[in-house]
């Protein structure tokens, strides 16, 4: 194609598409940035540099591609007399790049912006109201900010949406320690992944909370049920009796 047309920008946008998926980030980088000096409003080029710059915690380049894809994407609905409004956005139809308003949300609730977060979840969610990814996505904000009645409400309607999300079990057994129901956050875990696996993750978020001895005991059942294998619970052990014969030597002192 470039043999035909070597200034073609869709080109180029196709050639990174292509790497990208191939997992050749740089090569693609090149034809992104290629295209983009051909036609620096080619939206798709714009959403495929953001969320390929979030994967890599590019945090910065992420916000300005994905930032600009909107702008265009937005200025595209505003030319339609069909689209509709909600607050300062209008509402993205099926030509819009919807994993760039997912993307730029998730970045906001990363860098604490958790109330423009929830405006681009809710937004897409016009557009996908049965989406199971998108209300877990908005349930998990919810829980970022500890407001963990409504984190519950999404994520267990995430879960009426699709029974085999793993994240949204996931992020609802994270409600659940937070809400110090440590049985029911168990149950939760095991959902989405192995009981070992789950005692692991569960002694590990306790263990953050400073609770030692139940991370302890949590730890030593996850070895014991999978005894042959589970190297990070054995480190996750020793971490948490290195933490708690360190708070009982400053309590004794």
């Amino acid at each position: 194609a470039l043999d035909f047309n070597a200034e073609n920008a869709e080109t180029f946008y196709h050639i990174g598409r292509i790497h990208t998926m191939r997992g050749n980030p740089e090569i693609a980088f090149r034809a992104y940035n290629e295209a983009l000096a051909l036609d620096p409003n080619l939206i798709m080029v714009h959403a495929d540099l953001g969320v390929v710059s979030m994967d890599k915690r590019q945090y910065r380049e992420a916000r300005i591609h994905l930032a600009k894809a909107i702008e265009l994407d937005q200025k595209r609905l505003a030319s339609l007399s069909v689209s509709r409004m909600i607050g300062n956005l209008y509402v993205p139809d099926r030509d819009s790049p919807a994993r760039v308003y997912n993307a730029i949300a998730i970045l906001d609730d990363v860098q604490n912006k958790h109330e423009s977060a929830r405006e681009y979840f809710r937004l897409l969610l016009e557009l996908q109201p049965h989406s199971a990814i998108l209300i877990s996505n908005l349930g998990y904000s919810y829980y970022l900010t500890g407001e963990l009645a409504i984190a519950e409400k999404y994520l267990r309607q995430a879960i009426r949406e699709d029974q085999n999300l793993d994240r949204a079990w996931t992020n609802l057994g994270l409600v659940y320690v937070r809400k110090g129901l440590h049985k029911r956050a168990l149950a939760t875990f095991e959902q989405a992944m192995e009981p070992a696996d789950a005692l692991n993750d569960l002694g590990y978020f306790l263990m953050l909370e400073g609770k030692y001895e139940q991370a302890i005991e949590l730890f030593e059942r996850a070895i014991d049920t999978s005894p042959s294998y589970f190297e990070q619970a054995q480190k996750n052990l020793k971490r948490a009796k290195a933490e708690l014969s360190d708070e009982f030597r400053h309590a004794t002192n």
